[in-house]
């Protein structure tokens, strides 16, 4: 919490950088896949507050993908109070690399039917973006 009272600008990306982990994680992109070489790189982060979160609140972070393809991957993060009110969201691009290299590649078949699955079922968070 700020001197405000409610929470600092940089615990907002930290929470969705946070979700973009967990949901990475899901998805196939976890330490062993880290320790072959590969992981996504975040390339950026645009968040949008539309309600403060107070000290004292309980929120919860919902992930979807809004787009998956060859080696992008566009997530959205919603940031939600306890009533699903949504108070923050963050649109995350992240560009998937070789750790070897440092330079982009495709990701793994697995993790691209993963993606591919999320992506179709998360069709209606799209509508609700600005």
């Amino acid at each position: 919490m700020d001197r405000n009272g409610h929470m600092h600008e940089p615990h907002y990306l930290e929470l969705m950088a946070q979700a973009s982990t967990r949901f990475l994680e899901e998805v196939g992109v976890d330490d062993a896949y880290r320790i072959a070489g590969f992981t996504y790189f975040s390339v950026e982060s645009r968040l949008k507050y539309l309600r403060e979160i107070l000290a004292g609140e309980n929120i919860r972070i919902l992930t979807g993908v809004l787009g998956a393809r060859e080696k992008k991957l566009h997530l959205l993060h919603q940031l939600q109070t306890e009533d699903g009110t949504i108070a923050a969201t963050c649109e995350a691009t992240l560009i998937h690399v070789d750790l070897n290299t440092r330079a982009s590649c495709l990701p793994s078949a697995d993790v691209v039917t993963r993606l591919a699955a999320y992506a179709a079922s998360h069709e209606p968070l799209k509508q609700t973006l600005d």
